[in-house]
């Protein structure tokens, strides 16, 4: 009897121990034991704290949705929230979580509904909800989770780097830019006429969106929102959210979007909810040095002013 109770633990050491490593470092803090300081970032964290303590006013939509400061948005606001944005979030997703939301809390009275042309573009089928909600709510499948495994070597590789480097700070903020004169000039030293990031970046997106068609499904599954809100009594805003100059030029010109963006915001406005529009016909713009990227407003330089105004109209 001995013996097999011997083998039955050294059989669950490894397992015990790599249970404590991952608890240990997981970056989304799902036990709630070790303080990571990116767990606010983690979509699974964002979904489990709003069915353990939801509020009556949500956030929904990507990253651009996800970066507020939300001890900033309740003080423009007067009122706490619950942000079910988070990085890479699709529309599917985000209409999904909101209706998860609905079902969870029927005393919700304010949604605040990011609707940007990446987000409704052709071609984004993605939906990952039902994967979130299993990890939300079988621990088991959390740990076992290929993802989040990954997540959490990640974590270890950033706190070594931190053990022989103090000054490197884990989870520090990336949205935030320190920028040179080399930054503004091309390889031969002339001026560009965008910072060198944010032209890359254009790049980018502009690959990703060529060939651009609005997701007819998804614009009207978006839609659709306004009367469910309204039946419920729920104040609905959509969000287009700012983009910068280089977006403007290189994505909205170089692609002969603004046809689709003008749809897009007639669509929304027909369904009689209030559109903020920061994206096509922006009703405050932002300056080069407040970007971080051409999505993306510098956490430091923009990110303040934009969650004020933002908010302030949200709440007007």
């Amino acid at each position: 009897m001995k013996k097999l109770l011997l083998r039955l633990f050294l059989l669950a050491l490894p397992f015990a121990l790599y249970f404590g490593v991952f608890v240990a470092f997981d970056p989304a803090d799902y036990f709630g034991v070790n303080g990571a300081v990116t767990a606010d970032n983690s979509m699974v964290t964002r979904v489990k704290r709003f069915l353990e303590d939801p509020q009556d006013a949500v956030i929904l939509g990507d990253s651009r949705m996800a970066h507020f400061d939300m001890a900033l948005v309740e003080q423009v606001t007067g009122r706490p929230w619950s942000n079910l944005a988070f990085g890479g979030a699709s529309m599917n997703e985000s209409v999904d979580l909101l209706e998860l939301a609905l079902r969870t809390n029927p005393d919700i009275d304010t949604v605040v509904f990011e609707a940007s042309f990446y987000t409704l573009r052709e071609g984004d089928a993605r939906n990952r909800t039902d994967a979130i909600l299993t990890a939300v709510q079988n621990p088991v499948a959390y740990l076992f989770n290929f993802n989040y495994n990954a997540d959490m070597l990640q974590n270890i590789l950033e706190n070594a780097k931190h053990w022989m480097d103090p000054s490197y700070i884990v989870g520090e903020a990336t949205d935030t830019g320190h920028w040179t004169d080399a930054d503004y000039v091309d390889e031969n030293g002339a001026p560009l006429p965008y910072r060198r990031n944010l032209i890359e970046y254009a790049g980018t997106i502009a690959g990703v969106c060529e060939g651009y068609a609005v997701n007819e499904e998804n614009l009207a599954a978006v839609a659709a929102l306004a009367q469910v809100c309204e039946e419920k009594g729920i104040r609905l805003i959509y969000v287009m959210p700012p983009v910068d100059g280089a977006i403007r030029e290189y994505v909205f010109d170089g692609l002969a979007l603004w046809d689709d963006l003008a749809y897009i915001k007639q669509t929304l406005a027909a369904t009689g909810a209030r559109v903020l529009d920061f994206e096509y016909e922006p009703s405050v713009t932002f300056t080069e040095d407040q970007f971080y990227d051409g999505f993306h407003l510098d956490i430091v330089t923009g990110l303040p002013e934009y969650t004020r105004i933002l908010f302030e109209e949200v709440m007007a």
